[in-house]
């Protein structure tokens, strides 16, 4: 799915959320199953995250924790360092929540 398709599918779950706020919730506190009903995929080695407030919502997939509780490698730490994420997913869309009249 392209990241296209994907905005316009997460523009939908963001233009109901902003009139059902239980749906907002659960967005919120679990997105993952709601996210895969719609037909959202989920990248592989990212966790889905929504944040949502009353003027907007943003939907981010970030790369998933290692709950080894391993330090990174030097080379991974070098890369980090110097900016590069080789490898490493992140995607967010932003969404600003405006009334309908």
């Amino acid at each position: 799915m392209s990241n296209e398709q994907t905005e316009k599918k997460l523009s939908q779950l963001a233009s109901r959320a902003s009139t059902d706020q239980n749906f907002k919730q659960k967005l919120v506190n679990d997105p993952a199953p709601l996210l895969r009903e719609n037909g959202i995929e989920i990248p592989d080695g990212t966790e889905p995250r929504v944040v949502a407030d009353k003027e907007s919502i943003s939907f981010e997939f970030v790369p998933q924790q290692s709950h080894s509780g391993a330090e990174l490698t030097e080379s991974a730490l070098s890369a980090v360092a110097g900016g590069s994420a080789s490898g490493v997913i992140f995607l967010r869309f932003d969404f600003k929540l405006v009334a309908v009249k």
